[in-house]
């Protein structure tokens, strides 16, 4: 028989399977609650049966290519910080590669 608090551990998980994922802040903030929800929300039982139980990967958003620059239209509560500052380089697979445009960078290319 499961001790009381193995049982509070599986309710807990429970709960947390249902956050749902088009707001990952809210999934974040969770694990921030206290170190156990933290190792239980990063472990691989849990992202597995999180990935199980909603099937499909939300939409955040999408970037929008305008003249002047590249837009982040969010289509969830999802804001990413300085999206403005951020031009997408590349995408593939719904990852997205971004490059800040205060930043510098000279590249410099050896024989």
């Amino acid at each position: 028989m499961a001790t009381p608090a193995q049982l509070l551990d599986e309710n807990i998980e429970e709960i947390l399977l249902r956050i749902p994922p088009d707001n990952p802040a809210r999934l974040i903030n969770a694990a921030l609650v206290c170190k156990p929800w933290s190792r239980l929300i990063s472990g691989g039982r849990f992202r597995r049966r999180y990935h199980e139980f909603h099937r499909k990967a939300p939409m955040l958003g999408f970037f929008y290519d305008d003249t002047q620059m590249t837009r982040f239209i969010p289509t969830s509560s999802l804001l990413p910080p300085h999206a403005k500052d951020h031009v997408v380089m590349d995408a593939r697979y719904g990852r997205v590669l971004l490059c800040g445009t205060h930043v510098h960078v000279d590249f410099e290319v050896r024989r």
